[in-house]
């Protein structure tokens, strides 16, 4: 990827081939609230490094948090906010995002015959 910027720690994030990332969203590699502590606590961190794996989609204005695994042909619906991994071949949405269904009954829904 050329002219790509994704914030303070990049090196956190692995983005694999064929993803699609939609508008607005947010990779949040660390939990700033440790901030709040730091003076009690100077060596408290909190960074995870974040992973979208292959044919990924994260839909608009998602916010995907430390430590996330996003699997392999998995759908992030827009607005989410990803807390834990996702496993492949899954569609997760909302606030936190939870299973909603399988790829499968997503294209049974779409009416679409599954790939082989």
């Amino acid at each position: 990827m050329k002219n790509v910027s994704f914030g303070s720690e990049p090196h956190l994030i692995e983005i694999r081939d064929e993803v699609t990332i939609s508008f607005n969203v947010s990779f949040i590699t660390h939990d700033g609230a440790t901030w709040v502590f730091r003076d009690l606590y100077p060596n408290v961190t909190k960074f995870s490094p974040i992973l979208v794996k292959k044919r990924a989609f994260i839909g608009a204005n998602s916010t995907i948090l430390p430590g996330v695994s996003i699997g392999e042909r998995s759908i992030v619906a827009a607005g989410s906010v990803v807390t834990r991994d996702i496993p492949d071949q899954e569609v997760w949405g909302g606030v936190p995002a939870r299973k909603i269904m399988t790829f499968e009954n997503y294209l049974d829904k779409l009416g679409l015959e599954a790939y082989e």
